[in-house]
């Protein structure tokens, strides 16, 4: 599972190694060591495109906690004027995508779903990465 802080964006390839050490200085700030998270519901979401569809477990546990992390990524994504994240937030882990044709036979009730969700327990985070193209590079 993995819970996305940026938006897609691309970087040039003389950028990669800066852009990574940039991620890598400001969560040195934090303790990420303890991350747990744990989901409250499902929610569907819909790419900015809306060519794909995604069931996502939407996050409770561990919100604030990746928020403050968000932040510090959207200061990376100002300084290599990249778009920061979403205004309102809503931080989740995607399970399963469609494209467009094929998500309109999802349906829309995600309570059951969300009720499985909600009796997960908790998830230690053990690692920050970034994703750039083919590669992943360790954060924290």
């Amino acid at each position: 599972l993995h819970i996305s802080l940026t938006r897609p964006f691309y970087l040039q390839e003389h950028q990669i190694a800066s852009f990574v050490s940039a991620l890598q200085r400001q969560m040195a700030t934090l303790d990420t060591s303890s991350l747990v998270v744990a989901f409250g519901g499902a929610s569907i979401y819909q790419n900015e495109k809306q060519s794909r569809s995604f069931v996502a477990l939407d996050v409770d546990l561990g919100a604030d906690r990746i928020r403050r992390l968000l932040e510090l990524v959207d200061a990376v994504m100002v300084r290599f004027s990249k778009p920061t994240f979403y205004a309102d937030p809503r931080f989740h882990a995607s399970i399963v995508w469609a494209d467009r044709d094929a998500a309109d036979g999802v349906p829309a009730d995600t309570g059951r779903l969300g009720d499985m969700a909600r009796e997960l327990p908790g998830i230690q985070v053990d690692r920050l990465v970034c994703v750039v193209g083919d590669k992943e590079y360790a954060i924290a």
